[in-house]
């Protein structure tokens, strides 16, 4: 006969001795204490998955800020050379205080 694991056929715990029901506890105790542990571990590596997206997300913003950057400095400096040429037109003009 196969060796079927107690909980599918429970021993009556009325007829265990003290000793028995300490290790039936035990057992119990030890088999949540691992499944909490194994739901911790599993818990890190997810966090550690999205970290690692965000990551890479943040890398991307980075980079994309980072042109945004450049293309606002040429267009800075577009307005400046405006400015500078609408100056030089009033001053010639005579039109500036």
């Amino acid at each position: 006969m196969t060796d079927v694991p107690e909980c599918i056929t429970p021993t009556d715990i009325s007829i265990m001795s003290d000793a028995e029901i300490d290790e039936l506890l035990d057992r119990v105790r030890s088999s949540r204490l691992r499944a909490y542990q194994l739901y911790v571990e599993a818990e890190k590596e997810k966090q550690l998955v999205r970290d690692s997206k965000l990551r890479d997300k943040l890398t991307q913003q980075c980079r994309m800020m980072q042109k945004e950057v450049i293309r606002a400095d040429k267009v800075i400096d577009c307005l400046e050379k405006r400015i500078n040429n609408i100056r030089t037109i009033q001053l010639e003009l005579g039109e500036l205080p």
